[in-house]
């Protein structure tokens, strides 16, 4: 009886150190880590070359628009110097006040092509990275990474384990 006692204590004794050592391993694993130099991968992105090219020409067509807008009021602003001598006070100061709604008109154009550009640009850029990052997790999956680091100004990180997400714990705290 005494000597099942003593192999049972042996026995449990011998599987508290292999889960213990199993533990430590597992702890002591080093994550894999890679980076992207995240400047270099988009300089080299073809599809974002493409882009880039119909973006200027988009932004080209807005050019030319304001170019006939500034024209315009260009040639309003040239007729009211040469013409308001002969006009009546009435139709100078309607003069006037046409051109300066016509500057502001402008100028609101120009603000609202400036949105429009910045806008087309987010989302169509959006549209290209989005799949990048996909293919990214895929690699940094296959080939077992732990983490993917972008190398730029901000040093984002691509990819991660989601075994290392603490972020439900962050945000449980900082909502406490």
């Amino acid at each position: 009886m005494k000597q099942k006692k003593n192999l049972i204590i042996v026995a449990i004794l011998f599987l508290l150190i292999v889960i213990g050592a199993n533990y430590l391993i597992i702890r002591k694993k080093t994550p894999r880590i890679a980076y992207v130099n995240s400047a270099k991968m988009l300089e080299n992105y073809n599809a974002l070359l493409e882009l880039r090219t119909e973006l200027a020409a988009s932004n080209n067509e807005r050019a030319k628009k304001i170019e006939v807008l500034e024209s315009s009021v260009k040639s309003l602003i040239e007729q009211y110097e040469l013409n308001n001598s002969s006009w009546t006070k009435t139709k100078t100061e309607a003069e006037r006040q046409l051109i300066l709604k016509k500057q502001d008109e402008l100028k609101k154009f120009k603000e609202i092509m400036a949105i429009e550009s910045q806008e087309e640009d987010n989302k169509k850029t959006m549209q290209l990275i989005r799949p990048v990052e996909l293919l990214i997790g895929e690699y940094a999956d296959k080939k077992h990474y732990d983490f993917v680091l972008g190398i730029n100004s901000t040093a984002s990180i691509l990819y991660a384990n989601k075994a290392h997400d603490i972020t439900d714990e962050i945000i449980e705290l900082i909502n406490q």
